[in-house]
């Protein structure tokens, strides 16, 4: 784990400097002031070996010792990997409404 002003990432297997998987943790975002999941990357061979849970589950112990009460976290409608971890991971599904600007 490496803490910045606003952001904590959270990186697993390999070594620190060079992760299999890492994931940002952006403070104090949006409306609520909490935590958001961001960038959840896990190298190919890496994937479905528990490293993006483990990831989410050590950047919610990060939440609870700092006592934030929710986070969240951002999947696009058709990364259905993405939504059933979310899921698996206990979050709930939120409408998030998006306009493209010019």
């Amino acid at each position: 784990m490496k803490e910045l002003k606003d952001v904590v990432v959270f990186g697993k297997g390999g070594s620190m400097s060079e992760p299999h998987g890492v994931v940002l943790l952006l403070l104090d975002q949006g409306m609520h002031q909490s935590p958001l999941l961001d960038s959840l990357l896990i190298d190919t061979p890496y994937r479905r070996q528990g490293l993006a849970t483990a990831l989410i589950n050590e950047a919610e112990e990060y939440c609870l010792d700092h006592d934030y009460k929710r986070i969240f976290a951002v999947t696009s409608p058709e990364n259905e990997p993405a939504k059933a971890l979310m899921k698996s991971c206990g979050f709930s599904p939120m409408i998030l409404w998006e306009k493209k600007l010019p």
